[in-house]
């Protein structure tokens, strides 16, 4: 979905620093890039299995398909 205006309304002030975030960071390092936890597969990409949910989870609150 489009990131307009509207889009972004639907996030808090805290998660569009989240997302704006956890989208800017850098793969390949194998702890997690955004808290450091442990990630048990390298290839997994650079989020720990809380990090990605929690980026899912904004993306689609943004999109208005969040349950």
């Amino acid at each position: 979905m489009k990131r307009t205006k509207e889009w972004w309304a639907r996030l808090n002030e805290r998660e569009r620093r989240r997302l704006t975030y956890l989208e800017s960071v850098q793969y390949g390092i194998p702890p997690c890039i955004s808290c450091g936890r442990f990630r048990e597969h390298v290839d997994a990409g650079p989020f720990c299995d809380h990090c990605r949910d929690e980026l899912a989870a904004l993306i689609a609150k943004g999109d208005g398909t969040d349950a």
